[in-house]
């Protein structure tokens, strides 16, 4: 019980907790890697589960079920996470609104098995992810990515993507954007910490196609008020790539990223979005 009212709002599944916490008819699932266990229900904090994994095989596609991360520990992930249900949301416990540091992190550390190219792969419709930062350190040969999206109409609000290794590796790169109307709000993108070896691209977000699966490609994408960084390791360098024209449809939408000041994003930065978008044979392009 989440209130001392009997059969109160939160006896019918609704907690009255802050960090963004959607309000929906399905069914919320507590996670706290300290003090949980997956042999509980977590229908409760103080029932809560102790594994992303556990709390994610008992929703239900088109439920609208929420996963709520407790913010007092890094949630472990043994395996790459494949989210294929529909309409199943993510939120971290913690202060709301940041861009990065969220306190409810999703992490990999070094796997084994081969299929683990990236910590998590998304490709159900309606998900959502919310204050939470994903964190993947997998020196696998094969784990190049942290965060694979190849799903309909994804949320990602106040959330972190870092990719700790490949930092060698010009196809390697924090986020895979292979969704369908997938909106980024508010987030952060790579590293000013690490730097990338070598003169090459490692861009932070890669537009391309099929990584997530077959036919998936990044079609009307929107990215606001997100910030996109990198430590350089020399010229050649790029914060969003896109190797071929085939690799976006229709647009890309980038809004809240114009300035002079040079701290987190350039104007410069969007005309070299342009050039590139042009190159690529573009035509739909969104400025706002």
């Amino acid at each position: 019980m989440l209130t001392n009212f009997p059969n109160g709002v939160s006896s019918y599944g609704v907690p009255l907790l802050g960090s963004g916490i959607p309000m929906t008819f399905g069914t919320y699932y507590f996670v706290d890697a300290d003090n949980g266990s997956d042999a509980n229900d977590g229908l409760s904090k103080e029932t809560a589960l102790k594994t992303v994994a556990a709390a994610y095989a008992k929703t239900v596609t088109n439920h609208d079920d929420v996963i709520v991360l407790s913010s007092n520990a890094g949630h472990t992930i043994s395996s790459m996470l494949t989210v294929s249900k529909n309409r199943v949301h993510f939120v971290g416990a913690g202060a709301p609104g940041r861009k990065y540091g969220q306190r409810a992190r999703l992490s990999m550390g070094t796997t084994t098995a081969v299929t683990d190219v990236g910590m998590i792969k998304v490709t159900g419709i309606g998900c959502s992810f919310t204050n939470i930062k994903f964190s993947s350190t997998n020196a696998l040969t094969q784990s190049i990515y942290t965060v694979i999206e190849g799903g309909e109409y994804t949320i990602y609000q106040n959330c972190e993507f870092y990719k700790g290794s490949h930092l060698n590796v010009t196809t390697a790169s924090e986020l895979v954007a292979n969704g369908d109307s997938t909106q980024y709000i508010n987030c952060t993108f790579g590293s000013l910490a690490d730097a990338v070896s070598g003169n090459i691209i490692r861009s932070a977000v890669r537009l391309t196609k099929e990584i997530a699966g077959t036919g998936k490609v990044a079609r009307d994408n929107y990215f606001e008020n997100c910030l996109f960084w990198k430590r350089a390791g020399g010229t050649t360098t790029a914060f969003v790539y896109s190797a071929a024209d085939a690799d976006v449809e229709r647009l890309v939408h980038f809004i809240g990223l114009v300035s002079d000041g040079g701290v987190h994003s350039h104007i410069n930065h969007l005309k070299g979005l342009l050039t590139a978008a042009q190159e690529f044979g573009l035509t739909e392009n969104v400025l706002s």
